[in-house]
């Protein structure tokens, strides 16, 4: 991953990743042994998951399912990822 991307960069490369991702499950349902499209749906995943764990290091969690005792002052106090803060 680009060590210079911004914080709007990052979450917008989060948001495609997980659109695909929900595209790709919905083809798998009519689809289920598709092993391309599998391994597909795993290398997305875990590219979305790399993704999502370098925003949460580096801005806080993005949903309540991310909060811990290290960065619970993150979710309250700083400016919510779609208010603009990026």
């Amino acid at each position: 991953m680009n060590n210079e991307m911004t914080q709007g960069n990052l979450l917008h490369t989060i948001m495609q990743y997980d659109f695909a991702i929900y595209d790709l499950v919905l083809y798998l349902d009519t689809h289920p042994k598709d092993t391309k499209s599998i391994e597909m749906y795993m290398d997305l995943r875990k590219q979305s998951n790399h993704c999502t764990e370098e925003y949460v290091r580096l801005y806080g969690p993005l949903n309540n399912k991310q909060v811990t005792d290290d960065n619970y002052f993150n979710w309250v106090s700083t400016p919510w990822p779609w208010e603009g803060g990026c």
